[in-house]
């Protein structure tokens, strides 16, 4: 007698990755599906691309059948996720590990969003400032503007800050951040003697009008080192001496160990916890560098990723 064993083969697990339309998202995608790749297929992955304040019905759809872990990449999908949950999820919803990134508002979110965990947007002050002063060791007092949303985030970048000797001087402003707020509140803290200003990754302070009308002028105007945590107001915007931000392959290898721990953990993200990048990009940008501020140069070519000058 002949017995015919049959194993079933269950499905490989998979991952919904949920996005804005945006370069930097999709090359996060991609870097992110090479990276499940590499695991041999343990692992499937869906994408779906949605426009900003739009895509609700296919999120919907996609989520009808519920993904192992959520993938979320911008803000907008995590608004989208927060909508379904509270509008169209069943009952007896059980939700996936959901993993937030490139969000400003990530700890909102995560409040909102359970069984969630994800990668901050900001790299903390303290590690921009480090940088900088690699290179310009006399920087110590650095100033940051801040709407009252940010304000305990602030508190724990200045906590971050002080044990390396870095004072940050905060400057609140409203929360419709205005024009003459912003020249206001970079004067007050040029006149409390800051050496550099870090900015925020906070979209209503960086809108173009306030760029071209208020930080540009002011900044060219006073000449103060600024740090940015986003290549591109380096690059297209022309704000900025120092860019620090994530390092995309770096980013998408972070997230699929994310994946691993949560499949370690039984698909629960309590003891994950919200992570800061681990690996970055620095670009300097020379132009309107102040003479009365040293440069060491051998470890500005040693030690950074790009140096340019962009006037």
């Amino acid at each position: 007698m002949i017995f015919l064993f049959f194993m079933l083969v269950a499905e490989p697990p998979t991952i919904l990755v949920v996005r804005s339309e945006s370069p930097t998202y999709e090359t996060f995608n991609i870097a992110f599906e090479r990276e499940l790749e590499a695991d041999f297929g343990h692992f499937t992955t869906e994408t779906l691309v949605v426009e900003r304040k739009k895509g609700h019905e296919p999120f919907s759809k996609a989520m009808a059948k519920p993904p192992r872990v959520l993938v979320m990449v911008d803000r907008w999908p995590a608004e989208l996720y927060t909508w379904w949950l509270e509008e169209k999820a069943p009952p007896d919803f059980t939700p996936p590990p959901a993993i937030l990134l490139y969000n400003v508002q990530i700890e909102k979110h995560i409040n909102k969003i359970p069984n969630s965990t994800g990668i901050r947007f900001n790299i903390p002050a303290v590690t921009g400032i480090i940088n900088l002063r690699s290179i310009s060791p006399e920087i110590k007092r650095v100033g940051v503007l801040y709407r009252p949303i940010l304000a305990t985030q602030f508190e724990r970048e200045r906590r971050l800050a002080k044990p390396e000797g870095v004072e940050l001087v905060g400057h609140q402003l409203s929360t419709k951040t205005t024009v003459n707020e912003i020249k206001s509140g970079l004067r007050a803290l040029k006149r409390n003697k800051v050496q550099a200003y870090w900015l925020f990754n906070d979209p209503h302070m960086l809108t173009p009008e306030l760029l071209s009308k208020a930080w540009i002028p002011r900044v060219e105007q006073y000449r103060i080192p600024v740090i940015v945590g986003v290549n591109s107001l380096m690059g297209r915007v022309k704000l900025g001496n120092l860019a620090i931000f994530p390092d995309i392959e770096g980013l998408a290898g972070q997230a699929f160990q994310i994946v691993l721990d949560l499949e370690d953990n039984e698909w629960q993200a309590a003891e994950i916890g919200l992570q800061h990048p681990h690996s970055v990009k620095k670009y300097f940008n020379r132009a309107n560098w102040p003479r009365r501020l040293f440069i060491n140069d051998q470890i500005l070519n040693e030690e950074f990723d790009a140096i340019i000058t962009l006037e």
